[in-house]
Parts: structure tokens; sequence; C-alpha cells
């Protein structure tokens, strides 16, 4: 049997290189009749629970971001292993989706080329 692939996050079975920043969200879908009655009481009837994860990497070089972005759009629903708050030191595998992507500039010069931020948010599908 295969070592399982082990990393701070992994990305269709892929280990990516560790964010500076990670931030697990975790919202509630509720159905269309939900909403507060005229008595006030408010009626949540929650569909599912699912994440979005906020992701960034620091002064990363133009290979170091090509890289970290063709992890993440190589697929139109990739699958992600990562740590969840919700469940302690045990990774979830969970099938999520690419945001829009923001990457500010920094330094472009010869020898001297680094992006200030790579940045982008996924959502689980």
């Amino acid at each position: 049997m295969a070592d399982p692939v082990t990393g701070f996050l992994i990305v269709d079975g892929a280990v990516v290189q560790t964010p500076s920043s990670f931030s697990v969200g975790i919202y509630d879908e509720s159905l269309p009749d939900s909403g507060r009655t005229l008595d006030g009481l408010m009626h949540k009837n929650t569909l599912c629970t699912k994440r979005t994860i906020s992701l960034a990497w620091n002064n990363p070089s133009p290979t170091e971001a090509a890289a970290i972005l063709s992890a993440f759009m190589a697929n139109e629903y990739f699958e992600v292993t990562y740590y969840d708050p919700q469940y302690g030191e045990t990774q979830q595998t969970k099938t999520f989706y690419l945001g829009d992507r923001e990457s500010p500039m920094k330094q472009w010069f010869v020898g001297g080329r680094r992006w200030e931020q790579l940045s982008f948010n996924i959502i689980e599908r």
C-alpha cells in the first residue's frame, strides 16, 4: 500500500506550497422559506453547511505563483485536503471550486521579480 500524501494543503492529490494566510469560513445555506415571521421569530431552515477557504501567499516569485494557480485551475472542481477547525487535528477532504484571483505587483525588475501577494477563495461545491 502506498503512503498517503501528507501536507498542509493538498489539491487533487498534490501538495501545494503552504499559504502565508489560511482562513476557513463555515456558513449555512438556508431554504428560500427561511426568515422572520411577523412575530419576530427566526426560522432558519438550514439546507446544508459549506466552507469557503481564503488563501494568500506573500511575495511569491512568478514561478511560484504560476505553480500555485495551476494546481487550482487544472479542473473546474477539485478535491482539497485541509485542516478544518470543526474537526480538530484531522484533515478533511471536500470538493471546491475557485473564486476570483488577485495578484498585486510588488517589484518587477531584472533579478527582482515578485508579486506582492497571490490571494483567492475556494468555495465548497
